[in-house]
């Protein structure tokens, strides 16, 4: 969305930019070529600037882990915002999230499963399952279903990892 913004706004500013330049040096010359041969040369690199900017700007941009991560933290953020947690009296298989012998990777990707499993209100849950995938990368990983909690203990627990993790990362990428 910010890229389509970006790109609106070089348009505009490309476009009366090159309408001025036009206009002054067409004024100075008074030569120009019907064939359009001769283009003018800032006018030239100005649209092939925007080709390039709109041939990016089509591609898919793959977010960094970190982003991926901030966007966990802020859906999580809004089911908790809310009344109540959709379908907060849903058991959940409980994930051990302060367990130092598992790898952060491991705790996503049981996270994930323990939500793929809630079957009522799958398509609220959908976003925040997708995104955990994205960040652990696993096909499956083993979540003991022995013990369980109510979706609305769960969620916190999940937020409060995934934010220690941010701060993390983020204080090792500064090191």
């Amino acid at each position: 969305m910010e890229m389509q913004v970006l790109l609106h706004t070089i348009k505009m500013v490309l476009s009366q930019r090159g309408r001025d330049t036009l206009a002054i040096q067409t004024r100075q010359h008074r030569t120009c070529s019907d064939s359009g041969d001769r283009m003018l040369p800032s006018l030239k690199t100005a649209f092939t600037l925007l080709s390039l900017l709109q041939l990016i700007s089509s591609r898919a941009v793959t977010p960094s882990p970190q982003q991926i991560l901030k966007e966990v933290i802020l859906l999580i953020q809004q089911l908790n915002s809310g009344v109540q947690v959709p379908c907060n009296d849903t058991r959940v298989a409980q994930v051990a999230f302060t367990d130092q012998q598992l790898t952060d990777e491991k705790l996503l990707c049981q996270a994930d499963m323990a939500l793929t499993k809630v079957t009522r209100c799958k398509e609220t849950y959908e976003p925040l399952i997708t995104n955990l995938k994205r960040l652990h990368g696993k096909k499956n990983c083993f979540l003991s279903d022995e013990n369980e909690v109510y979706l609305r203990h769960f969620l916190p627990a999940l937020g409060n990892f995934t934010q220690g993790m941010y701060r993390r990362r983020g204080s090792s990428a500064t090191q």
